[in-house]
């Protein structure tokens, strides 16, 4: 798993940067790479503090980019912001403003959270490209976009969520990953927790 140091590290990197915040955004939700790019300002719940993930923003042969809605019940879901994510997303909605005005009548409207400059969506393996750069200047070479979803399940586990709260977050049909997340967790967590079952039988 993703060390916290190594993903604070890349994360700082990339915030002066225009894919800043999608990168940002993906290390505290732990959403999919393709989910993340296809997410519209309308999916977005600033007062639920949740994203409905719909679908998947994915390259298809001789079409382009296009959108493909989620097929799994599982895959389907409201993922929960926490504090960092809405201010993430409010960042953005500010830069999002500005490319707006700059772009003028070049720029593409399309409700779209995070874009290029013109408004288009992004091109996944473009980011996974840049995201790349930012973990090789940051020291941490061997770290891909995808550690940034292990990395919030990591999170979330040390935080002591419940595994069908990792489950649901990440939209996992099945446990085995999560309980596998569960076999990373600092051994003091595990003493802590036992600690906590104490005086239970009075």
């Amino acid at each position: 798993m993703p060390q916290i140091e190594s993903i604070k590290k890349i994360v700082k990197i990339a915030r002066p940067n225009h894919r800043g915040a999608i990168i940002e955004f993906m290390a505290n939700t732990g959403v999919r790479r393709g989910e993340a790019i296809a997410l519209r300002w309308s999916d977005i719940g600033i007062v639920s503090k949740t994203a409905q993930i719909n679908g998947s923003m994915q390259r298809i042969k001789h079409q382009g980019l296009k959108f493909v809605p989620t097929k799994s019940a599982a895959g389907r879901r409201a993922v929960a912001l926490n504090s960092d994510a809405l201010r993430v997303v409010n960042r953005r909605r500010i830069q999002q403003t500005e490319d707006r005005l700059k772009a003028g009548s070049e720029f593409t409207d399309n409700d779209l959270v995070f874009t290029t400059e013109s408004g288009l969506p992004l091109d996944p393996d473009n980011l996974t490209h840049q995201f790349k750069r930012f973990a090789v200047k940051a020291g941490h070479p061997n770290l891909r976009l995808h550690d940034l979803r292990h990395f919030h399940a990591y999170a979330l586990a040390l935080s002591g969520a419940h595994p069908k709260v990792i489950q649901n977050q990440l939209g996992h049909a099945s446990a085995a990953f999560t309980l596998q997340v569960y076999t990373h967790v600092d051994a003091s967590l595990q003493a802590a927790a036992v600690q906590r079952t104490s005086g239970l039988l009075g």
